[in-house]
């Protein structure tokens, strides 16, 4: 899968549920804050904003710094060519202005998960960490 097609899956995920949100939510509802991306792994990404608690369980980028550094290996490894923006969209979710963050285009999850999931096994990681994420 190509970089270019998962940032237009992300893009057409922020369309899709911006306008939902628009819809069925009240106008007048207080929005989370965006918050720059300041952990250095996951700068380099298609978006630079990001929105905490994430739907892994942190509340801070220092918490999810903490979480996302044990799969370094796995990222220098590329077990997918997509691992990083993966990770990185599960830990430093994109900041839509909706209340709740943006998971993971489902295409992208699948992929992951099927590149990467032997070589999870051999690390002794807990492959069932990433398989209850909730993907779009």
């Amino acid at each position: 899968m190509h970089i270019s097609s998962l940032f237009l899956c992300v893009l057409s995920q922020i369309f899709v549920l911006s306008y939902a949100q628009r819809v069925l939510e009240d106008p007048y509802a207080e929005t989370p804050k965006c918050e720059p991306i300041r952990v250095k792994a996951c700068q380099d990404l298609p978006y630079n904003i990001t929105i905490f608690p994430n739907d892994m369980g942190q509340s801070t980028q220092e918490e999810a710094r903490q979480e996302i550094s044990q799969f370094a290996s796995l990222i220098r490894i590329r077990c997918s060519p997509s691992l990083k923006l993966f990770l990185c969209s599960l830990y430093f979710p994109v900041c839509t202005g909706m209340k709740k963050p943006l998971p993971p285009c489902r295409s992208l999850c699948e992929q992951n998960r099927r590149d990467c999931e032997p070589l999870m096994r051999g690390f002794n990681f807990e492959v069932n960490h990433l398989k209850n994420v909730s993907c779009w």
